[in-house]
């Protein structure tokens, strides 16, 4: 499902990129396409968007925190070859 919102918000990207203009009517088409499959998944797996937003902000924070450690670690680390 996550890998299905990333597509729609590449495709919501591309929609206002002049590049792409001459093939706007086929990007129209499928962000339609997606936003039916996402609500059937939803639907179908009864899942609510507070979960999904719920979800994405704590890999959000894990990734911060994963980034912040291994900053942390690579000063460690050239601090100590010198």
């Amino acid at each position: 499902m996550f890998i299905i919102n990333g597509k729609r918000s590449t495709l919501k990207q591309q929609l206002d990129e002049p590049e792409f203009q001459s093939i706007q009517q086929v990007i129209v088409g499928e962000l339609k396409a997606i936003d039916m499959v996402i609500n059937e998944f939803s639907q179908l797996f009864d899942i609510q968007e507070s979960e999904v937003m719920e979800f994405l902000s704590k890999k959000k924070e894990e990734r911060q925190a994963y980034k912040r450690k291994t900053e942390g670690e690579g000063i460690k680390s050239h601090e100590t070859n010198e």
